[in-house]
């Protein structure tokens, strides 16, 4: 029986050879839809509910903030729904720990329709208790379009930066100061100048000696990407930046990371682009500091409207998932560790997917991410949906990776007939999973 099953090993391991990239195992389990408000506009992560679990939070055109509550596990229930001022019209959410206490905080961007100057706003939620929050606001430039949380102004304390623009139509980075007792300051403008924000992502681009944040700057009216570099401003706190560098010219631009998306030191930028027809994902790898490479393109689904970042499948390099609003489906692209990448999996969510969300959702290590669904209608005409899909690498060793181990520990595993780490017996269909899982080992 062991010369049998070393046979076995040899013939499977030979198998493993001619296995495909694109003949993988699916990654990604069967997605779970929760009903929340009317039409979302964005989702965040955080500890909503003070028990174990990252809880979700998704912000609504119908003036509410919904929160699903984690049951530790990755099964979802709603927790509590806030309203939302009617004076606000939110147009997106990033949550926080503001106040110091167990439970997240968060903060729109939103639209004020009685600011007597047009004007908008950062409407604040810090919480009282689980899903209780006392609100404030902050007034900030016009058309306020996205809103990002990270210390900018170098005091070790989380500020707000809000989208926006200026009366003159130019762009306008509204930075409200975080103070230590949890309480914001007012905001103050930063101009962009012809650049007009409509996502911002905050991030030491350059690796320079000072760790000094930069900004990456998504511009859809101006069909670009930029990039403002963080220098010193003199004295501290406070922002400053170097005038803005054009990373490319991108059509309908609509998001971007900045991570490693390789096994270089330096981190490198991907932004989807959503042009009529199939949408793309850009990669710009940077070779020295502040020197990226012509983009790479690779294909997703129609109107990509966001995109994450996270080491999905647990072999040391980052991943990518684009959220597609018009075909309703999350493309998930799989990172090699030269940089490159390959679509190697799609999976369908809700109806008009509008923000993508990742986090370790039933505490197993492993990224799993949401769906703000903004035209599902499965709960109903006033009630969409978030989808929750849970990341389901097949690891029947409990490595933590897929490799040729797994095929080898399936094939003594039935004829031992342990189970090994895995919470159900071992079958001979098991080892079809363990090779088509090696077609997405890299």
């Amino acid at each position: 029986m062991r010369f049998f099953g070393a046979v076995a090993v040899s013939v499977l391991a030979s198998a493993v050879v001619i296995c495909s990239p694109g003949w993988g195992v699916p990654l990604f389990l069967e997605p779970r839809a929760y009903p929340v408000g009317t039409s979302p506009v964005g989702i965040a992560v955080g500890e909503f509910s003070g028990t174990p679990g990252l809880d979700l939070a998704t912000v609504e055109e119908g003036n509410t903030v919904t929160i699903l509550s984690n049951d530790g596990k990755g099964a979802f229930a709603r927790g509590g729904q806030i309203t939302i001022a009617a004076r606000y019209v939110p147009t997106g959410i990033v949550s926080g720990r503001f106040n110091n206490d167990l439970i997240d905080d968060f903060a729109l961007s939103a639209e004020d329709n009685e600011n007597p100057d047009f004007n908008g706003a950062a409407v604040l939620y810090r919480s009282t208790a689980a899903f209780r929050y006392s609100a404030t606001s902050v007034t900030v430039g016009l058309s306020p379009a996205c809103v990002s949380v990270a210390d900018i102004t170098g005091d070790d304390i989380p500020d707000l930066m809000v989208c926006a623009s200026a009366e003159d139509a130019s762009g306008v980075l509204s930075v409200i100061p975080g103070n230590a007792d949890g309480t914001f300051g007012a905001a103050s403008a930063i101009s962009l100048g012809a650049v007009i924000p409509y996502r911002l992502v905050a991030a030491d681009i350059d690796h320079d000696a000072a760790s000094r944040p930069d900004l990456l700057v998504v511009d859809m009216v101006g069909n670009a990407v930029w990039i403002f570099y963080g220098k010193d401003p003199g004295v501290l706190p406070g922002p400053a930046f170097e005038p803005p560098v054009k990373l490319a010219s991108v059509t309908s631009p609509t998001a971007a990371v900045v991570a490693r998306l390789g096994q270089d030191a330096l981190p490198d930028i991907a932004v989807t682009s959503a042009p009529s027809g199939p949408g793309q994902v850009l990669i710009f790898r940077q070779q020295t500091p502040r020197a990226f490479s012509e983009p790479v393109a690779y294909p997703v689904g129609a109107d990509p409207v966001d995109l994450a970042a996270a080491d999905f499948d647990n072999t040391g390099t980052v991943d990518l998932l684009s959220a597609n609003n018009h075909s309703s489906d999350v493309t998930f692209l799989l990172g090699h560790a030269d940089g490159t990448f390959e679509p190697s999996e799609t999976v369908r969510v809700g109806t008009g997917p509008v923000a993508i969300a990742v986090a370790d959702f039933n505490g197993d290590d492993r990224p799993d991410f949401a769906t703000a669904n903004q035209d599902d209608e499965t709960f109903g005409l006033n009630s969409q949906s978030v989808s929750v899909v849970l990341n389901g690498l097949f690891d029947p060793n409990c490595d933590g990776k897929r490799d040729a181990a797994d095929v080898a520990t399936v094939t003594h595993r039935i004829f031992d007939r342990t189970s090994g780490c895995l919470d159900r017996p071992v079958t001979a269909a098991d080892i079809t999973l363990a090779i088509l899982g090696m077609g997405t080992a890299r």
